[in-house]
């Protein structure tokens, strides 16, 4: 059975607690996933990483005050 085993959310918008959808995203991460990040050498890059970067990359890219006037990142490991 494949599990969720983490996720990377990005919410953002202009009025406090109210996202805009269009700007926010999620990555998931399966137990599927981190079976074959397991088996990979230990000089590439897993799918973890690159989800993580991923998202780090898309909420860095839309802090802009002109748009937005927050953006949240949150990752979580269940």
């Amino acid at each position: 059975m494949i599990a969720a085993k983490a996720f990377f959310t990005v919410t953002a918008g202009v009025l406090l607690d109210a996202p805009i959808p269009e700007h926010s995203r999620q990555w998931g991460y399966t137990s599927q996933d981190y079976e074959d990040d397991v088996k990979l050498a230990p000089h590439e890059r897993t799918l973890f990483v690159v989800q993580r970067d991923a998202a780090l990359a898309y909420a860095r890219d839309i802090i802009d005050p002109t748009h937005l006037n927050w953006v949240k990142l949150e990752f979580m490991w269940v």
